[in-house]
This record gives structure tokens, sequence and C-alpha cells, in this order.
């Protein structure tokens, strides 16, 4: 099942722990695309296309909210990913994995509303995924 990771580090703590997230979501028959990893095009308009494809082939899109502001690029996927959800693909699923250090990160109301689901640890993010895949992969 496909997954696509929509998520920009803002340090290296992040990177580092995105991508051992990423090894853990493949290690549970993922196939996850971020384009931190998959794409070295920089910010172009094929970098644009390819995201978009793979946005739309994607079952499962994961935003990691790190208690920073996500950067327009995460908004443009997150709208972008609620619109396709909405018209064409509603079985897609929208997870949020909060990742910021305090308990309570007050998450944006209009971000919260274009997620299905928050998760608090990856094992909940992994369990969820297995459940969806569980429905529907039949």
């Amino acid at each position: 099942m496909q997954v696509y990771l929509a998520t920009q580090p803002k340090n290296k703590i992040e990177k580092d722990y995105l991508k051992k997230l990423v090894e853990r979501m493949e290690a549970n028959s993922f196939d996850v695309f971020w384009a931190e990893r998959n794409d070295k095009n920089g910010h172009d308009k094929k970098k644009l296309n390819d995201s978009r494809q793979q946005i739309s082939e994607a079952s499962i899109i994961v935003f990691a909210i790190t208690g920073h502001e996500l950067s327009q690029e995460e908004l443009f996927t997150l709208g972008q990913t609620w619109q396709a959800k909405n018209i064409s693909q509603p079985e897609k699923l929208i997870v949020g994995l909060n990742m910021a250090q305090k308990e309570e990160y007050n998450i944006n109301k209009e971000v919260k509303e274009a997620i299905d689901i928050i998760v608090k640890t990856e094992y909940d993010l992994i369990d969820c995924m297995k459940s969806y895949m569980k429905t529907f992969s039949k």
C-alpha cells in the first residue's frame, strides 16, 4: 500500500527521526514516498508534478506535526489531499503524527479539520495504517 510522507524536516533531528520512521513503515510492508528522500530535483515543475502524482496514487498521506508551522508546500499538499479525498478518493486516509514535544501542542484548526486522525506515537501510526490496510485491501 502506498504512503506519501508529506513532511519537510526543519532540522537534523527531525530528518533523522523521519528517516527512521520511513524505514519502520517500509519494514511493515508500506511503499513510502518521501520527497526528502525520493525527489532530488529541487523546487521545480517536475518535482511538483511528481509530488502530485505520488499524492494521487497514495492511499495514506502522513503529516508529521513537529510543533513548527506547516510550510507552504505542506499546506498545499494538505489542501490537495483533502480536495482529492472529498471529490474523488473518499477512501484516502490523512493521518497526523504529533511529534511536537509539547503534550498539548495547539494544532491549527483548519489543519486539524483536514486530517482524519491524529496519533501520538509512531507505533499508533503503524497500527492505524495496518488497520486501514486490512479494511481497504480486500
